[in-house]
C-alpha cells in the first residue's frame, strides 16, 4: 500500500467492502498490506469509518457497508419510495428510552458519535425499539437544537430474557404480571404459571418476536421483603445475581492461596518482603490495587501500584470470563454489591488482603523530585500487603496530623505518597485537568435497611492521595501501548460542545458570576475550560448550584480503541489500568499486558486484538451506562423510600434546576423534588437564560430558596413531589418579572401557559 493517507485507504477499504461482511483478515490480504504500520493505519480507519455510520462491525467481529451507502429497497420512510430516500439522513445508533412522569409515555433518542444530543424520537415513532437496541434512524427533521427522527430498522433486538413486574389478582380472579417497565402491557398467567402469590416480583423470559410466549424463570419474593426492590433494579436492567452451574464448576479448580509454582513463574518477581499496603472504603472487601514508596537519596522517588492479576485466574473465554463481560462491570447498589466476578475471586484469591500471598501486575514507576516520571516498568509479582487501611483514617493523618496507633510504622510512607501525589496533581493540573465535585449522594440505613438519612459523597485527601496514582498508572501505561502500536482498549473523553459551553457561561453570568463574555466560544481545550471553571469557583454558591450544569456540558468518557485523549484530565494518553476485580475493561487491558509482559506480540495477536477491542469498546462503555443508571434508579427509590416518611412535612429548598415540567428543588435533608408546573401560581411563565422560569407577576431562578411541603413520595415510580407552602404560594414578585412588552416577545420564543 506504501503508507497511502488515511483518506486514501479509507476510500479502498469502502471499494473494497460490500454486503458481505469481511473480517480484518481479508482486508489486510485484499489491500495487500505487509507493515506492522500499515495494518495499524487500516485499523484506525475501520474504527473511524465504523463511528461515521459508513461500516458497521457485527458481532463476528466482520465488517460490512453502512445502510448510508446503499439503499435498501425494502425501507420505507414517511411513504417515500427508497429511491427518494437520502441515505445521509440514515443513522445508526443506540436507543436511550425516557420516560414522563405525569403519564409514564414513553419516548427515546438515538444516541451515536457526532450528534451531542442524538436524535429525538417521539413514542409513535419509536416503532417497537426498546431501551439500549441498536438501530437505523432516519432524520425527519428537528428544531434548531435538537434533531427529530423516526426508527426504521432494528439491527440488533434486545433478548428479552429478564423482564421484572409484578403479580397481580385481577377482579375475576385471574394472575397478570404487571411489568415495571410500562412499554409492555401486562400477561396472563396460564394455570401452571399460578405458583406465584399476588404481591411477588418475578422475572419473566418473554419472545421478542412473539410477546405471548414467555415463562417464569425467577421468582424474585414479595415486593416489601428486604432487598426485593434493589433485586427488581438490577435484573430489569439485564443483570443478575445468581451463578451458572458452568461458573461454579469452574471456581471448584481455582485454589484460594498462591501456590510456590506461581510464585516462581517465569516473568514474575517476589515483592514479598516491600512495604506495601492499601487504601479504600471502610467496608471495601473486592481490593484491586496496593501501593508502596520509596525515596531516593537525591528527592526523587520510586512507586509501585500493585494491582491484582485477576487475568491470571480467569482465562479468556471460560465461563467465569464470559460472565465478567457479560456484566461488564460491578453494580454498588446503595447498601449492597453486585460482583463482576464471583466472591470466591473477587474476594478472595484475587483481592489484595491483608497478610497473605497474592498475585499482582506492578506498575513501578521511578519519579524526579519535582514529580516527573522519569522511567516506568510492568510486571507480573507477589505481593503481601501488610495493612488494610482506611481512607477516613489517611484522612486523619493529613488532614489533622492525628496518626492512629497501628498507623504509626507506615506514617513516613503515607507522608511521601502524599508529597509526591500533589506533585503530580500540580503537574496534571497546569496542564489543564478539571476538577468537578462530585454530586453523589449516599444513603445510610438503619438495622433494617430502612433509609434514614442522605448525605453527600466527598473526595478529600485520603481519596485523592490515591486516585492521583492510578490516574497516573493509566496515563504512562496508555503512553507504552501507544508507542509501541499495541492494540488498547482507551478510556477517551471528547471536548465539549461549544454551544453547551456557552450555554454554561450565559447561565454562570445569568446566576450572579463574574465570567467575562471573552469566555464564550472558549472552552474546547482543558486549559481555556479549566480557566472559566476556576471563575465560577470564585463564588462558591454559582459554583455549588451549577454543579450538575457543568456535568451535563462534559461528554460522557467511553471505551474505544481510538486514542483521542481524555479532555477532563488533560491527558494525551489514558486507558483504566486498576481495577480488573471490578471493571471488564481493565481486565481486558490486562490480557493485551500479558502479551507485552511475556513479548508475544505476533501479527495473529495484533489481528485478533485490533478487531475485537472495537465491538469490546462499545460494549463495554453501554454496560457502564446500564450500571449507572442501575445505581441512580436506586438512589431515587430510597430517596422515595425515605421521603415517605415525612409527606405533609415543611423543608426549605433551593431550586437546582428548571426544565419545561418542573421546578427541581434539593430539600435541607439532600433529597431532591419535583414542583410540578401545574403545582405553581398561575402565570404566563418563560424561560430566561435557561436558569430562570419568568412570569409578569412570579419568577423562579436557579439558586432560589423556597419553603415546600411534601406532596407525594412513591417508592416505587421513585419520585418525590413537592408543593409550595401558602406564603410562597401567595408571594407575588411583579417587581422582579417581566413588563408586558418584554414577557410578549419571550412568550414567542418559549411560551408555557399557566392560568
Amino acid at each position: 500500500m506504501n503508507n497511502k493517507p488515511a483518506t486514501a485507504i479509507e476510500e479502498l477499504i469502502l471499494k473494497n467492502l460490500g454486503k458481505e461482511a469481511t473480517s480484518i483478515d481479508n482486508l489486510v490480504k485484499q489491500l495487500r498490506l505487509t507493515e506492522v504500520g500499515e495494518i495499524e493505519t487500516l485499523s484506525k480507519a475501520l474504527v473511524k469509518l465504523e463511528q461515521e455510520h459508513k461500516i458497521e462491525v457485527n458481532r463476528k467481529h466482520k465488517y460490512v457497508l453502512a445502510p448510508t451507502q446503499y439503499i435498501n429497497n425494502s425501507n420505507v420512510v414517511n411513504n417515500q419510495s427508497p429511491q427518494k430516500m437520502n441515505p445521509d439522513k440514515i443513522k445508526i445508533g443506540r436507543v436511550d428510552l425516557k420516560k414522563r412522569e405525569e403519564d409514564n409515555s414513553s419516548y427515546g433518542f438515538v444516541q451515536m458519535e457526532g450528534i451531542e444530543k442524538g436524535i429525538f424520537v417521539s413514542g409513535k415513532n419509536l416503532n417497537g425499539a426498546l431501551d439500549g437496541e441498536l438501530v437505523k434512524v432516519y432524520v425527519t427533521g428537528g428544531k434548531k437544537d435538537r434533531l427529530d427522527g423516526k426508527i426504521i430498522e432494528i439491527i440488533e433486538k434486545k433478548s428479552l430474557n429478564s423482564l421484572v413486574g409484578e403479580v397481580v389478582e385481577t377482579p375475576t380472579g385471574k394472575l397478570n404480571v404487571v411489568f415495571d417497565d410500562k412499554s409492555f402491557n401486562p400477561v396472563e398467567l396460564a394455570e401452571k404459571d399460578s405458583n406465584p402469590i399476588p404481591g411477588e416480583k418475578v422475572v419473566i423470559k418473554m419472545d421478542r418476536n412473539k410477546m405471548s410466549n414467555f415463562e417464569i424463570i425467577k421468582v424474585l419474593g414479595d415486593k416489601n421483603a428486604p432487598g426485593v426492590d434493589l433485586k427488581s433494579i438490577i435484573y430489569g436492567r439485564n443483570f443478575s445475581t445468581d451463578w451458572s452451574r458452568e461458573v461454579l464448576e469452574e471456581l471448584k479448580n481455582i485454589s484460594n492461596s498462591v501456590s510456590e509454582a506461581e510464585i516462581n513463574e517465569k516473568n514474575r518477581r517476589d515483592l514479598r518482603d516491600k512495604i506495601i499496603f492499601t487504601i479504600d472504603g471502610d467496608d471495601t472487601k473486592d481490593i484491586d490495587d496496593a501501593i508502596s514508596i520509596d525515596k531516593k537519596p537525591d528527592g526523587g522517588y520510586i512507586v509501585g501500584v500493585h494491582i491484582a492479576d485477576v487475568s491470571h485466574y480467569v482465562k479468556r473465554n471460560s465461563a467465569i470470563y464470559q460472565e465478567a463481560r457479560k456484566r461488564g462491570t460491578s453494580l454498588y447498589m446503595v447498601n449492597t454489591v453486585i460482583h463482576m466476578l464471583p466472591e470466591q475471586l473477587s474476594k478472595g484469591i484475587c483481592s489484595l488482603n491483608p497478610n497473605v500471598d497474592r498475585l499482582a501486575k506492578t506498575y513501578q514507576m521511578e519519579f524526579d523530585k519535582n514529580g516527573n516520571m522519569i522511567n516506568f516498568e510492568i510486571f507480573r509479582s507477589t505481593i503481601r500487603s501488610r495493612k488494610q487501611m482506611t481512607y477516613n483514617n489517611i484522612n486523619k493523618i493529613i488532614e489533622e496530623n492525628v496518626v492512629p496507633e497501628d498507623y504509626k510504622e507506615f506514617e513516613t510512607d503515607i507522608r511521601e505518597l502524599n508529597e509526591l501525589g500533589k506533585k503530580i496533581e500540580a503537574l496534571r493540573k497546569a496542564k489543564g485537568a478539571i476538577e468537578v465535585e462530585s454530586t453523589e449522594l449516599k444513603i445510610e440505613f438503619d438495622d433494617q435497611s430502612f433509609p434514614i438519612a442522605i448525605k453527600k459523597r466527598e473526595q478529600r485527601s485520603g481519596e485523592k492521595l490515591i486516585e492521583n496514582f492510578m490516574v497516573r498508572t493509566n496515563e504512562a501505561t496508555a503512553e507504552r501501548m501507544t508507542k509501541l502500536m499495541i492494540p488498547h482498549l482507551y478510556r477517551v473523553h471528547d471536548k465539549p460542545d461549544i454551544e453547551k459551553v456557552n450555554e454554561l457561561v450565559e447561565t454562570a453570568i445569568a446566576l450572579g458570576s463574574d465570567v467575562p463574555d471573552k469566555h464564550k466560544n472558549y472552552g474546547i481545550d482543558p486549559k481555556s475550560f479549566q480557566s472559566l471553571l476556576n471563575i465560577i469557583k470564585n463564588d462558591e454558591q454559582v459554583y455549588k448550584l451549577m454543579g450538575n450544569i457543568i456535568l451535563r456540558t462534559l461528554r460522557k468518557a467511553v471505551y474505544s480503541p481510538v486514542n483521542i485523549g481524555h479532555f477532563g484530565l488533560a491527558s494525551e494518553y489514558y486507558s483504566q489500568e486498576t481495577s480488573p476485580i471490578r471493571r471488564f475493561p481493565d481486565l481486558m487491558n490486562h490480557y493485551i499486558l500479558d502479551h507485552y509482559i511475556d513479548e508475544t506480540v505476533s501479527k495473529e495477536f495484533l489481528n485478533e486484538f485490533r478487531q475485537m477491542l472495537v465491538a469490546e469498546g462499545e460494549y463495554t462503555s453501554f454496560q457502564e451506562r446500564e450500571a449507572e443508571k442501575c445505581e441512580r434508579e436506586a438512589i431515587k427509590m430510597k430517596v422515595a423510600e425515605l421521603m415517605t416518611q415525612h409527606l405533609g412535612e415543611q423543608f426549605t429548598g433551593i431550586i437546582t434546576d428548571i426544565r419545561e415540567d418542573a421546578l427541581y428543588v434539593e430539600l435541607s435533608n439532600n433529597a431532591e423534588g419535583r414542583i410540578s408546573m401545574s403545582d405553581l401560581p398561575k402565570d404566563n411563565y418563560a424561560f430566561v437564560a435557561k436558569s430562570s422560569l419568568v412570569g409578569q407577576n412570579n419568577k423562579y431562578t436557579i439558586g432560589d430558596t423556597l419553603t415546600v411541603f411534601v406532596k407525594d413520595a412513591n417508592k416505587d415510580k421513585r419520585t418525590v413531589d413537592l408543593a409550595l407552602t401558602q406564603p410562597d404560594l401567595e408571594k407575588e414578585t411583579a417587581n422582579d418579572g417581566l413588563s408586558n412588552n418584554q414577557q410578549k416577545k419571550l412568550l414567542k420564543q418559549n411560551n408555557i401557559n399557566r392560568g
